[in-house]
């Protein structure tokens, strides 16, 4: 990797750990600069602008969500049902995990940028990959696996929203653990597309 791309590398570390520590208004090219320790002029080189440097951070949370999407799905076996709802799970507990950054990747900024749009549908071939072998085993409803998996996107992000906004606290529900939380309200949410 040169030099040029370790700048740039460092940028974006540090965009994500000051998402991390005071969220995503802390986000400012001289202040990423500052946290990376390199000079002012630095980020201007690798970013037209702020907008720019957020789609970037914005991209990479898509893309590490897409791995830990694919590590989970590998890691559940061969049931199509029970690969599909780790994904469900991986979306909701990353959003928990990542506040700031969740709040980045699906920013009006990043939904300008092709390279976010991009990483954004690697995960929703994801899920309508995960749909369509579940309705080859006959688990699910027989329709198009991109609508079914529209529906089942909106509902993990609404619900991963509504919890990050403190939305749902009033349920009692933010105070259990995140995955075992996520895996009812996806398994719930999933039994709309049983067969």
């Amino acid at each position: 990797m040169s030099t040029n791309d370790d700048t740039r590398e460092a940028l974006i570390e540090a965009a994500m750990e000051l998402l991390l520590e005071r969220g995503p208004d802390a986000i400012g090219l001289r202040a990423v600069a500052r946290h990376a320790g390199l000079s002012h002029s630095a980020p201007y080189r690798h970013f037209d602008n702020h907008d720019d440097l957020l789609c970037a951070v914005a991209e990479r949370g898509c893309r590490q969500l897409w791995e830990r999407c694919v590590h989970a799905q590998s890691s559940s076996g061969e049931d199509a049902r029970a690969r599909f709802q780790a994904i469900g799970v991986t979306y909701m507990c990353f959003a928990w995990e990542h506040p700031g950054r969740f709040r980045v990747m699906f920013s009006e900024v990043a939904a300008g940028s092709d390279a976010v749009r991009s990483a954004q549908a690697s995960i929703f071939a994801l899920a309508s990959s995960a749909i369509a072998a579940a309705q080859r085993q006959g688990h699910f409803i027989q329709d198009e696996p991109q609508e079914l998996a529209l529906v089942a996107w909106s509902g993990v992000h609404g619900y991963a929203q509504l919890r990050l906004g403190g939305l749902v606290s009033w349920l009692g529900m933010d105070h259990e653990d995140p995955v075992e939380l996520a895996r009812r309200v996806t398994r719930k949410l999933f039994l709309g597309l049983r067969a």
